[in-house]
C-alpha cells in the first residue's frame, strides 16, 4: 500500500483492497483535475474565501457529481454516534467501501433537520458550495452530498482545496467553517464536545481554538467547562457495561451545565463530598426522566432530605438507596472513631438507574421498573414542592421590592425637584394632585400594615 493512502486517512488500510482503493482514488483525481482545467479555460470565477494555514485563500469553485464524491468517515458532525456504532471498525478501517459508506450515509440520514435540508436544497438550490479534497473526500458538505443524492440531484457545488492539504489542514478548515456558523446545520452537544477535545489533542491551545470557536468573553471558562463536561459524560456513559451512547446527552445541554456551574460552586467552597452527592443526585434524575426544572431543583441533600423519608413504609424501595454489604468499603480512621458507614450511596443509585434505562444495545427503555417509578413519583412531588415553595417566596418578598423601587424613584424627584419646577412643561396641578393621592395610599398602607406586622 502506498504512503499516500495512510496520508489521506490518517491510518492504513488492508492490503487486500488497496488496488481498487487505488483505482477510484485516481478516477476520483482524475475527474477534479479535469474540473479544474475547465474552470479555468471557460472563464469561471466563483470562489469560495477560507482560511488556510493563517492566511485567507480563495478556492475554486466547481460542480461534480454526487456519485463521484467520498463522504468523509473523519466527519466531527459523525464523531459521536460513530464511536459507538457496532460497524464502527469497519469504517474506521475500510473507509471507502460500500458498506463504510453506506453507514456514514445512514447516520447523516439520521441528523436532525435532514428532511427540512432536503427540502430547502430542492426548493433553493445549493446555496453555499461543500469542500473537497484533490482526491474526492468532502471535508465540509457531507450532509448536504446524501440530501442531494436522495434529491436525485445532477451534481454538488465544492470549492477545492490546495493539492498540499494534509489532514491537520482538514480539521484546522472544519473547525473554522463549522464552529463559526458558515453551515447548513449545527453540530450536536456531544459532536461539539468532542471536536473541541480533538482539536486541542492535536497540539493547538486554548486561545487557538477560542478563535475558532468565536468566543471573545469568557473563552478559558467556556473551554475548561466544556472539557468537565466531556469528562462528566464519559464517567457517567462508564457506568454502563456497554457504554451507552453519546447522542443520549445531547438535549440535556443546559440541565448538565447547570449540574456543572453547581458542582464547581460547592466544589470551591471545600466541600468534595456535597459536590459529588449533587452530581449523582441530578444525574439519576435525569434518568428518572424529569423535567429540567425539577433537575435544577434537586440539591445535594435532596435524597436524604426530601425522598428516604417519603419511602419509610416501602423498605423494598428504600433499599435502593442503600449499599449493599459488599459495597461497602470500611475507612479504617471511621473504625478507629466509631463512626458508622454511610447507607445512602448516590452513585450506586445512579448506575443501577442507567442499566435499567439504557438497553443493551444502546436503546432506551421509558418505561422504568416499578420501584423505580415509584422513586421517580416521589420526586416529582418533592421537587413540584420546592419549585413552588421558591415561587411563594418571591411573591412573598414582591411587595418588599415594590415599595423600595417606589421609595428610590421618590427619592430621584425629591432630589431632582427644584429643577424639575423650573421646566416650561412641569405641570404644578397635576404633580400636586398626584402627590396627596400617593401620601394618601402610603397613609392607608402604614395602617393596614400595623395589624400584620409587629
Amino acid at each position: 500500500m502506498s504512503g499516500d493512502i495512510c496520508k489521506i486517512w490518517g491510518n492504513c488500510v488492508h492490503a487486500t483492497w488497496g488496488f481498487k482503493l487505488d483505482q477510484n482514488r485516481e478516477a476520483r483525481k482524475t475527474a477534479i483535475r479535469k474540473s479544474l482545467e475547465d474552470y479555468k479555460n471557460s472563464g469561471k470565477t466563483r470562489t469560495e474565501t477560507i482560511e488556510y494555514r493563517g492566511a485567507k485563500r480563495s478556492l475554486e469553485v466547481i460542480t461534480l457529481p454526487p456519485s463521484l464524491l467520498l463522504l468523509n468517515h473523519d466527519n466531527s458532525r459523525l464523531s459521536a454516534q460513530l464511536f459507538d456504532h457496532p460497524d464502527r471498525q469497519t469504517v474506521e478501517t475500510d473507509p471507502t467501501s460500500d458498506k463504510a459508506q453506506a453507514v456514514l450515509t445512514s447516520l447523516l440520514k439520521s441528523t436532525d433537520n435532514f428532511k427540512e435540508l432536503k427540502e430547502e436544497l430542492k426548493t433553493l438550490g445549493q446555496q453555499n458550495p461543500g469542500m473537497v479534497s484533490r482526491d474526492g473526500v468532502l471535508i465540509n458538505g457531507n450532509t448536504r452530498l446524501v440530501a442531494l443524492r436522495e434529491n436525485g440531484a445532477n451534481g454538488i457545488d465544492v470549492a477545492v482545496l490546495p493539492g498540499d492539504a494534509l489532514p491537520e489542514d482538514f480539521l484546522d478548515i472544519e473547525m473554522s467553517l463549522q464552529m463559526m456558523k458558515l453551515t447548513h446545520q449545527d453540530y450536536t452537544f456531544t459532536n461539539q464536545l468532542l471536536l473541541m477535545k480533538r482539536y486541542l489533542d492535536r497540539g493547538h491551545t486554548n486561545r487557538e481554538l477560542a478563535l475558532k470557536m468565536g468566543w471573545v468573553r469568557n473563552a478559558n471558562k467556556k473551554i475548561e467547562q466544556s472539557a468537565r463536561l466531556l469528562e462528566l459524560l464519559n464517567e457517567v456513559r462508564a457506568l454502563h457495561d456497554h457504554n451507552f451512547p453519546y447522542e443520549y446527552f445531547d438535549s440535556k445541554q443546559q440541565v448538565l451545565k447547570d449540574l456543572d456551574d453547581e458542582y464547581q460552586r460547592i466544589l470551591n467552597s471545600g466541600d468534595y463530598e456535597g459536590a459529588e452527592n449533587l452530581k449523582w443526585t441530578r444525574i439519576s434524575g435525569i434518568f428518572l426522566g424529569i423535567s429540567k426544572d425539577q433537575v435544577r431543583a434537586m440539591d445535594e441533600n435532596f435524597f436524604e432530605d426530601e425522598i428516604i423519608p417519603r419511602l419509610e413504609n416501602k423498605p423494598e424501595i428504600a433499599q435502593v438507596f442503600e449499599n449493599s454489604p459488599e459495597t461497602i468499603q470500611s475507612d479504617p480512621l471511621e473504625d478507629l472513631l466509631g463512626a458508622p458507614n454511610k447507607k445512602t450511596n448516590l452513585k450506586l443509585l445512579a448506575k443501577n438507574l442507567i442499566q435499567t434505562v439504557i438497553g443493551d444495545s444502546g436503546s432506551i427503555n421509558t418505561d422504568l421498573e416499578p420501584k423505580y417509578q415509584d422513586i421517580a413519583t416521589q420526586v416529582k412531588l418533592a421537587t413540584d414542592e420546592i419549585i413552588t415553595e421558591a415561587k411563594r417566596d418571591s411573591y412573598l418578598a414582591e411587595p418588599a421590592d415594590v415599595l423600595r423601587e417606589t421609595r428610590l424613584n421618590i427619592e430621584k424627584i425629591t432630589e431632582n425637584l427644584g429643577e424639575i419646577a423650573g421646566m416650561s412643561k412641569f405641570d404644578a396641578k397635576s404633580f400636586e394632585f398626584e402627590l396627596k393621592k400617593v401620601a394618601k395610599s402610603v397613609t392607608e398602607l402604614v395602617e393596614i400594615a400595623k395589624k400584620y406586622i409587629s
